[in-house]
């Protein structure tokens, strides 16, 4: 068990999240389903762990400018994630 307000180290370490806020339990889940949007994550409260926002970042820039362009579900290891996302993008 973990207690920590940063979730850089939440996102990275834990298997699930669970959030509290005035004492009660406002969200649960692993780090991929919490952070899976910035949208999502300021909702609960919550500041955006580093990988999951620059991978969140991508991924709309990428759908934006690619009409009809699909993701794959969630990563639950945001940098290999960032990796393959550069990696696809630098390579066309």
């Amino acid at each position: 068990i973990i207690v920590s307000h940063n979730m850089d180290e939440a996102a990275r370490y834990a298997d699930r999240i669970v959030c509290i806020k005035g004492g009660k339990k406002v969200a649960e889940g692993t780090a991929a389903e919490l952070f899976e949007s910035e949208q999502k994550a300021n909702e609960l409260g919550l500041s955006m762990p580093v990988l999951y926002g620059f991978s969140s970042k991508v991924k709309e820039k990428l759908i934006k400018d690619n009409p009809g362009f699909m993701m794959m579900p969630p990563c639950s290891d945001p940098a290999r994630e960032a990796a393959s996302i550069i990696r696809g993008v630098l390579s066309c």
